[in-house]
């Protein structure tokens, strides 16, 4: 009996641990369920809103993460929701491997079954998708403007890994190697477990988020975490947007380790590039500050209209 009550005890404890970080979790706190409609019949899984004549706003999230990340905070702007090449809803497209081009070349293929390819466009990404939505604007047609939030601007492989280790030694375990692959093995070969036991060792993220980030598999997430984060290009896209003059808003969060904050800082010295850091927050923009990242948008969406039609 003794031992009952301690086992039922312990559970109880930990149940209301579990509770506890889950409720008070600025991600959690911040983010609440989009509702959009599914659109386009490109090779990504995309939602919208009602997107009208004018410009449109692309969100395309980070990895092991969906469009879902992009909550309700965004639903009152013309957008459009992705889920990234590999992963959510696009886990099972046809594809040849991860690189940047294949994610370009899906990206392009999508907007065009939208109907939005060439029509006014705003980029919008967070973390790996800020890099993919630089490399896109850098080469599609009609783009105003990008808005990169919590962009991983790495100048090589060792600096990536280590930043990215610094968010939490869970993270930086499973980014790459043996482990990582066999984690990852493992979730695709039991998914509805994974999709449940995910989110109760995350209780820092909304359920739904949670549960989506178990939807890739070891080669889209090696593949992609590669040419999107390790070894991005991201200076050869921010050079060709600095050429033809296409403005970039950078938006930080203030307490972001993956960050590296003197180079957002260089950047933003350039006529072209803006810098908005965020206080209290960390990587996950988003969801935990989704409503001031959503009327940055807007603001920048209204003036690169204004200077568009000028």
């Amino acid at each position: 009996m003794r031992v009952g009550r301690v086992m039922a005890t312990a559970a109880a404890a930990g149940a209301t641990a579990w509770l506890t970080a889950h409720a008070t979790a600025p991600a959690v706190r911040g983010w609440s369920a989009p509702n959009r409609r599914d659109v386009g019949d490109g090779p990504l899984h995309a939602t919208a809103t009602a997107l009208g004549d004018g410009p449109v706003v692309v969100a395309l999230h980070g990895i092991t993460a969906s469009g879902r990340s992009f909550g309700a905070a965004f639903d009152d702007l013309p957008f459009v929701a992705l889920d990234v090449l590999g992963f959510g809803g696009s886990m099972d497209a046809d594809t040849e491997g991860y690189t940047r081009q294949h994610h370009l070349d899906a990206l392009t293929t999508t907007l065009r079954g939208i109907g939005v390819l060439g029509r006014p466009l705003v980029l919008v990404g967070h973390s790996m998708g800020a890099v993919l939505a630089l490399h896109a604007a850098s080469r599609l047609p009609g783009v105003m403007g990008v808005v990169a939030m919590s962009a991983p601007l790495y100048d090589d492989e060792e600096e990536g890994l280590d930043r990215i280790a610094r968010t939490d030694r869970l993270a930086g375990l499973l980014t790459t190697g043996d482990l990582a692959e066999r984690v990852c093995t493992w979730m695709c070969n039991h998914r509805t477990a994974a999709g449940i036991l995910w989110p109760l060792l995350a209780p820092e993220w909304p359920w739904p988020i949670a549960a989506d980030g178990v939807l890739h598999t070891w080669p889209a997430y090696r593949g992609s975490l590669q040419s999107l984060v390790l070894d991005s290009g991201w200076r050869d896209a921010m050079d060709r947007l600095a050429e033809s003059g296409v403005p970039v808003l950078l938006i930080n969060g203030a307490d972001d380790p993956v960050q590296v904050p003197a180079r957002a800082m260089g950047l933003a010295t350039h006529p072209t590039v803006a810098l908005v850091e965020v206080d209290g927050a960390g990587h996950e923009l988003p969801l935990s500050h989704g409503a001031e990242c959503a009327r940055a948008i807007e603001a920048r969406l209204d003036r690169w209209a204004r200077t568009d039609r000028t």
